[in-house]
Parts: structure tokens; sequence; C-alpha cells
């Protein structure tokens, strides 16, 4: 049996503050807003939710989508883009990667998840699909109610627009400084793959997504309908 090519302790860093998350829209009546986290595994960026749902009962309805560090700024370059423009197109990335099921890996890729941005009544929000009938969860960005946004030159209250453009904004830049920093300060160099024919032990470029994720997210699914439209796209 091949030896893992990654060999990682979990170390908690600033990524696991509590309060560096986004809460969102409840997924269904009765359930609690579900939460967006941000997480670096196998030395690549994370997305993180739990559902907070009652129809989920394992981990609060945990459910992850893997980018690589490239494909992460990319979500964030195109979230600043719709910030910057009201009328913005609404924006949707799809992944797909080989998947395992159990001790199998899928023979072809296959679809493991979508992030859409766009403007929901003018504020900006960032929506995921993770496939496999899971419920999609969607986060827009607004004010808290304990939080009062004040323009004192024309003496008014910011509206749900203004600061949902603050608010993005923010997480934004908060986001790609601190996974910039964890990716750079925590990095692990793969060990090198063994070569079986024995000619050489050069070391391999690609990667397989962590299948403990994969298995998780089996754990979480309903129905199998994964290319179905997203509600709010």
């Amino acid at each position: 049996m091949d030896k893992p090519a990654f060999a990682f302790n979990v170390i908690k860093n600033y990524l696991y503050e509590t309060k560096f998350r986004v809460e969102g829209i409840p997924v269904e009546a009765g359930a609690k807003p579900p939460v967006l986290q941000f997480r670096v595994s196998r030395n690549n960026p994370k997305f993180i939710v739990y559902l907070n749902s009652p129809s989920y009962t394992k981990d609060f309805g945990k459910v992850e989508l893997a980018v690589s560090t490239f494909e992460f700024f990319e979500i964030t370059t195109a979230l600043k883009s719709i910030i910057e423009n009201k009328d913005a197109d609404t924006i949707t990335i799809k992944f797909s990667d080989f998947k395992w099921y159990g001790k199998q890996r899928s023979k072809e890729k296959e679809f493991t998840g979508s992030v859409t941005i766009g403007r929901d009544n003018g504020c900006v929000f960032m929506g995921f699909n993770f496939g496999d009938g899971i419920d999609k969860p969607k986060f827009v960005f607004g004010g808290r109610t304990d939080t009062n946004y004040y323009n004192n030159t024309k003496k008014r209250n910011l509206t749900d627009v203004e600061i949902s453009e603050v608010k993005a904004r923010g997480m934004v830049n908060a986001i790609e400084m601190v996974i910039s920093q964890v990716l750079v300060r925590e990095y692990v160099e793969p060990k090198p793959k063994e070569n079986k024919q024995g000619n050489n032990n050069r070391g391999s470029n690609n990667y397989n997504r962590d299948q403990n994720d994969n298995q998780s997210q089996q754990n979480n699914t309903q129905r199998t309908d994964y290319e179905d439209e997203i509600p709010w796209g």
C-alpha cells in the first residue's frame, strides 16, 4: 500500500477564531443560520459550511469545498468585482475533481461544488452548491442589528446596500490577508511519491482532495440531483 503523500498535524490559527465567520440565511424553517468558515488543508484553502439544520444529524450539517489557492483568489476577485459594480451580473464558478467512495476513487472527475456571487435586492451575497442534493446555503452581507452605520455628511444611516458593500469588502480584505499568511507560514512540503517502476523518485505536483472531506459530505447527503438549478442564481 502506498504511503500517504502528506503528513499533517492540525495546527490552530486565526482561521479558528470564533468571530472569523459569516452567517447566512437559514436553509429551512426552524433551522439556525448556516455558518461559513475558512480553513487551509493540504496546503490549499477550503470553505466549510455548517448548515445548522435539523435535517442534518451529523456535525451540524458540515459540508466542505476544497479549492486550489489560485481558485480561492479567483473567487475573492470575482466578489470584489461584484462589490465595485452595482450592475454586475451574477457569477457562478463550478468545480470538479475525483471523488472517493470508501477506498475507491471515481474514474472520472465529478462535480464537487460551486460558488455563486451576485446581488440580491442590491445586497452582495455568496451562495454554495455542494451537490448531492444538499441544501444550498446563501450568505447575504448585511449589518448587525446592534451596530449602526451612519453617514455623517448626509446625516442619515447607511442603506442596506451600502452596508452590504462595506461588510463584503471588509470580509474579502480580511480573509485574503489571513489565508495568505496561513498558506505561507504553515506550508508543508509533500512527500515525493514512490515510483513503482523503480526508475526514479520524482515528486508529483498532482494531489487528490482529502477523501475524508468527501466522506463527510456523503454523510449529509439527502438526494442525488447535484446538478439541479440553484434557487438564487
